[in-house]
């Protein structure tokens, strides 16, 4: 009678602890999976104030005739750079044909690359 009271037991403490890894197992993976949605909208939130930033600035360079535009610092004839807050604004422009004008605006953020994109100007 004892031996099989005792085996019951062992295999009710085998579940048990089944159970228990198998919820510790499932919590690591939930815990994995928010700390990664963290970073995701962190770097959303990065991207979105970049993009407010580089639509500010390409929307000067459009109207751009060859001055520094206010808050940047001119680094040669043909590249500027601005930091506004944490973010590294760098716009570096090549001369066309007809008096276009080519600018490519890159925002970063500790030598991280947020936003990139070309603009036009010129032509007039």
């Amino acid at each position: 009678m004892k031996k099989e009271r005792k085996s019951k037991f062992y295999i009710f403490l085998i579940e048990i602890l089944c159970g228990i890894l198998f919820f510790a197992l499932s919590s690591i993976v939930c815990v994995n999976f928010f700390v990664r949605s963290n970073n995701l909208s962190r770097e959303a939130v990065l991207k979105n104030e970049a993009m407010i930033l580089a639509e500010n600035v390409a929307e000067n360079m459009r109207i751009f005739d060859g001055k520094t535009l206010d808050g940047f610092r001119q680094i040669n004839d043909l590249q500027m750079q601005m930091k506004q807050n944490d973010y590294v604004i760098n716009v570096d422009s090549i001369k066309l044909d007809l008096n276009y004008m080519k600018h490519n605006i890159t925002v970063s953020i500790d030598d991280k690359v947020l936003v990139d994109f070309n603009v036009m100007s010129g032509g007039y």
